[in-house]
């Protein structure tokens, strides 16, 4: 019983330490970003990197800038509670998943905006997107249970469909148009230099959103093959997992395969 009591201790001491460690802040203006990407789309790793550059510009000091994975965020759920006040600023990630293309992101993105009503929250630029379908009817009624009663809640656009869908959708969240965060940083902010190329590259998605009919990507290959044109082929996803530790050098090492200027 006692050598029992005493490792419940050290596991309490062990937790503490993690979550001090986790949550300690400088004195100063604070951001959480809640929600950073694990997953392999290095286009969502850009826009987080280039959140957290926008919010350096802010006046944030990078010091002062908390990011979390939803699985730190689910881990520590209790903690966050405790040592969020409602003058910390809330961050969500921009990107494609406002809508129910992806539930999972859309339902994480529920619990924070819940679990802070008097926080001011900022989703930023996004695609909004729901199916023309019972599936997506139910899912715009669940959003709107969300978002709609959150007193200081602002969702940004990026791009003008999306902005008249949330003008349409939504009655009081604040609504901003921008252009995706990304296009606020240049090849710099990710130490890339400009390089010159010669040839093609073609950059096709292979997810859900992508757009395009598989037998037109097909037909832009053979065409291009036909006219004996040099290119290559790449998408915008990692060959190995996406960690808050590797993720700029990630992002650093496909941008350098983006060449920038022509011969």
């Amino acid at each position: 019983m006692i050598l029992n009591h005493i490792k419940s201790i050290k596991n309490r001491i062990f937790i503490n330490y993690r979550y001090y460690k986790l949550l300690r802040f400088p004195l100063g203006r604070k951001a959480f970003f809640i929600g950073t990407p694990e997953y392999t789309n290095l286009g969502d790793s850009a826009i987080a990197i280039a959140q957290m550059l926008f919010l350096e510009k802010c006046g944030f000091p990078r010091s002062n800038i908390k990011k979390f994975t939803q699985s730190e965020y689910i881990e520590y759920a209790g903690l966050f509670s405790r040592y969020i006040n409602k003058r910390h600023l809330i961050c969500g990630i921009g990107g494609g998943n406002l809508g129910n293309l992806w539930p999972n992101e859309e339902e994480f993105r529920y619990r924070f905006i819940d679990a802070f009503p008097n926080n001011p929250i900022v989703i930023f630029p996004q695609t909004v997107f729901f199916t023309e379908d019972e599936e997506g009817r139910k899912a715009i009624e669940a959003s709107k249970q969300h978002y709609e009663k959150h007193r200081k809640l602002t969702i940004v656009a990026r791009e003008q469909i999306s902005f008249d869908r949330l003008k349409t959708l939504y009655r009081n969240p604040a609504k901003l148009l921008t252009p995706d965060i990304v296009l606020s940083t240049t090849m710099d902010d990710y130490g890339v230099t400009v390089t010159k190329r010669s040839g093609g590259l073609l950059v096709f998605r292979n997810d859900a959103e992508k757009a395009m009919a598989d037998e037109d990507r097909q037909a832009i290959v053979d065409y291009l093959n036909e006219n004996s044109f040099v290119f290559r082929t790449t998408d915008m996803y990692s060959d190995e997992p996406v960690t808050k530790e590797n993720r700029m050098e990630l992002v650093r090492k496909k941008c350098r395969s983006l060449p920038t200027r022509n011969l």
